[in-house]
């Protein structure tokens, strides 16, 4: 298996400045159109049949306001605080750590980068429905998924191999079969990718004509990333078990 390098003599990067940019752009717009919609917002939304056993649920516009900017800040918190902690439990537990600070800072560069867009569209579809014009936030959420499907999509043939602490982790040099089947893994990715790319354009389409289909569409995306990996991993296992 070929195994990630870095440049000789260059120190990783470990701060996810892409995600934190793009977490800190993403609470910036929820609070700009918070803002523009405050006048417009009941001070009490009143959700019919959305509490506990069908009764009415009461949501505040100080809590539907702030809500989503806070569960985005908290996962953007998680994320990094699991970055420092990740180190100090593999030396305390004195275990191999899974993937080196390169890899660790692309995993929640990557996270930020797609759940960002995903909470802000939440954020624009509830201000929506508060303000009355829930068709809006429904074509934004379903354009705003369609587009995480497309970026996925597109990122799916570049996704790396295991690196050299993943490797030393999973002992792949001792276990040629688990070896084989996270290849069959990456070209199962690398097949799927086009397909997830489709689909998240004719998501795309159908966002601004039919939400709901749209967001069936982005779905179906998803379940076909994994059934296509799924297939080319069982082929693979399959053809070993024979040899």
């Amino acid at each position: 298996m070929h195994h990630e390098t870095t440049t000789a003599g260059a120190p990783d990067r470990t701060f996810p400045t892409r995600g934190v940019t793009v977490a800190a752009v993403g609470l910036v717009a929820m609070a700009g159109l918070s803002a523009y919609v405050w006048g417009r917002l009941p001070w009490v939304l009143t959700l019919e049949g959305g509490g506990q056993d069908g009764a009415d649920a009461h949501v505040p516009k100080l809590v539907l306001v702030a809500l989503l900017p806070l569960v985005l800040l908290g996962i953007g918190g998680v994320l990094l605080l699991a970055q420092r902690a990740r180190v100090r439990v593999a030396k305390a537990a004195s275990v191999p750590l899974w993937r080196t600070a390169e890899a660790d800072r692309r995993s929640v560069d990557t996270a930020l980068s797609v759940l960002t867009p995903v909470v802000v569209a939440l954020h624009v579809f509830f201000l929506s429905l508060a303000s009355g014009d829930e068709r809006t936030g429904r074509v934004v959420v379903a354009a705003v998924l369609a587009l995480v499907a497309i970026v996925i999509g597109n990122a799916l043939p570049k996704v790396l191999v295991p690196d050299a602490a993943a490797s030393r982790a999973m002992r792949l040099d001792e276990r040629p079969t688990l070896d084989r089947l996270l290849m069959a893994a990456r070209r199962g990715q690398r097949r799927a990718g086009a397909v997830v790319v489709v689909l998240g354009l004719l998501a795309l389409v159908l966002a601004f004509v039919d939400p709901t289909v749209s967001l069936g569409v982005s779905v179906l995306a998803v379940v076909v990333m994994g059934v296509v990996t799924g297939v080319v991993v069982l082929r693979t296992a399959i053809r070993s078990t024979r040899a």
